[in-house]
């Protein structure tokens, strides 16, 4: 997949923008501040209508703009080229227009851009509490499944109106029978059960994948493996069917005390990841680099899933990476890039970069809200120091 071309209107610190970014890798040079990660940002959020870095629509509009408008043209080998538009506003939800046609959705736009980003923000998949690790799961099994992302909407709605349903029978000291739970129970459990299951394949191909992959970063016999912790327990051999079964025998389990505490107490709202390091568990144990690569693998492997799934590389976006990998991991970490289709790669450090990244790439400075290509003094300074080495 290729990005063609990217916009922005009012967007963070960018009140007009049109760039056309390169094939191969893209190296997006300046100073802190100066609206790097804004241009990953923002083409993620065309791949999923979700943030990387922020949960409130208000933080990613220009200023006092009523709104910010993002846009892309992509050409992927499956749907050819294709125009995506997303509109985010203070007083009202996102808009996405597809090919120049409104799309009755939101989640209408998964699938049309399909692109893997990884920055600082992502160690918190392994540092912080599993609310993190099932947002992570969501967000990258909707791009290569939007029925997953469909799903996924119709339990949050029937978990939202099981629990004011718990609500009003522990209020009222009724039962369940006759209150229309065990309709309710059914609902959750056909749309529960539906993302259990995806959740579970999922982790099933990506455990190898970032296995491996984070034995060639770290070129050392330490092991990590990643656990799909279901709340409600995957039986052998799972069919949708018995996934459900299983969801309901649960529910059925736990119901008195559901009851009793007026909320849902099974169900992916409740599932996590466990990760660990040489059998130590890598949220408590495990050493800042050690939870960094960890990161990266699953990230990496995410990567090279969507890659098989899709039949060529998505975008990649690496945001202020290098300088928290020593050089053997950056080392194979470009490796993988330069394997890639299109990355896009954002840096501070201009001489670190230079001495990282090889020369078959495109520079571009990154500062005030512009992104002007082959600064001379950075490609100077690029030269320099690979002409040191």
């Amino acid at each position: 997949m290729r990005l063609v071309s990217l916009s922005c209107s009012a967007f963070r610190s960018y009140p007009e923008l049109a760039w056309q970014p390169a094939d191969g890798i893209n190296l997006l040079c300046g100073a802190n501040a100066q609206g790097k990660t804004n241009l990953l940002e923002a083409i993620y959020l065309l791949a999923t209508s979700r943030s990387p870095r922020s949960t409130r629509e208000s933080d990613l509009i220009f200023r006092d703009s009523p709104g910010a408008q993002l846009g892309a043209v992509v050409e992927s080998q499956a749907a050819g080229r294709v125009e995506v538009e997303l509109g985010i506003y203070r007083d009202s939800p996102k808009r996405v227009t597809i090919n120049g046609s409104p799309a009755p959705r939101l989640i209408d736009i998964l699938g049309r851009i399909n692109a893997v980003y990884f920055g600082a923000s992502d160690l918190r998949v392994v540092q912080s509490d599993p609310s993190e690790r099932r947002r992570f799961l969501d967000l990258e099994i909707a791009q290569a499944s939007p029925a997953y992302a469909i799903h996924l909407i119709r339990y949050r709605e029937a978990h939202a109106q099981r629990n004011h349903l718990l609500r009003s029978l522990r209020d009222s000291g009724r039962d369940g029978e006759d209150a229309g739970l065990e309709a309710w129970n059914l609902r959750l459990a056909q749309c529960g059960s539906a993302v259990s299951l995806r959740r579970w394949q999922f982790i099933n191909v990506m455990a190898p994948l970032a296995a491996q992959l984070y034995a060639d970063l770290c070129s050392t016999p330490h092991c990590f493996s990643v656990r799909y912790a279901a709340n409600v327990p995957v039986p052998d051999e799972p069919t949708a069917e018995r996934m459900e079964q299983a969801f309901l025998d649960r529910l059925e389990r736990v119901q008195p005390d559901e009851i009793r505490r007026g909320v849902t107490l099974a169900g992916p709202h409740r599932d996590d990841l466990v990760m660990t390091i040489d059998g130590a568990d890598a949220r408590h144990f495990g050493s800042q680099g050690e939870q960094r690569t960890a990161a990266l693998a699953l990230k990496l492997a995410e990567f090279k899933m969507l890659e098989e799934q899709l039949g060529e590389p998505p975008i990649l976006l690496l945001d202020d990476v290098m300088s928290d990998l020593d050089r053997q991991r950056r080392t194979k970490l470009l490796e993988l890039a330069l394997g890639a289709g299109q990355t896009m790669i954002t840096g501070a450090d201009i001489a670190e970069l230079a001495r990282t990244v090889p020369r078959q790439c495109t520079i571009w400075r990154v500062t005030m809200g512009a992104v002007i290509r082959g600064a001379e003094d950075v490609e100077l300074r690029m030269a320099e120091s690979h002409a040191s080495h």
